[in-house]
């Protein structure tokens, strides 16, 4: 995340990982800060709460929310999200030109899986 290189310059992080929570009430993704603790010197509900506190408002979340043991989760505007996708408008920032890779599985477990299997 930007705001921790700008914050801790000079230091190796890990990559970010977006997770879906096991439970809807936590919302919608889930980044663990688990990863950041020891490259920061810091305990993960800490990195989390200045995470937060940096980032701030954003258009289209409804809320970033600190959970213990050491995530931050986000809760997607979901009204902002349909007004959005109704009025067919485009992201603010710029989106990097290139392939994107979209992994999905539905596998019919009946049925032996391979590249071209649907669901």
């Amino acid at each position: 995340m930007e705001c921790l290189q700008r914050r801790y310059p000079g230091i190796q992080l890990p990559a970010v990982v977006i997770e879906q929570p096991p439970k809807v009430e936590l919302g919608d993704y889930a980044i663990p800060i688990f990863p950041f603790a020891k490259p920061l010197r810091s305990a993960p509900l800490k990195i989390a709460e200045a995470l937060r506190a940096e980032i701030g408002p954003v258009e289209g979340i409804a809320e970033l929310q600190v959970a213990p043991p050491g995530y931050l989760n986000v809760k997607i505007d979901r009204a902002w999200l349909a007004a959005a996708l109704a009025a067919d408008q485009k992201p603010t920032t710029a989106i990097a030109k290139g392939k994107i890779l979209v992994e999905h599985t539905s596998i019919n477990p009946n049925k032996a899986a391979h590249i071209g299997h649907s669901a």
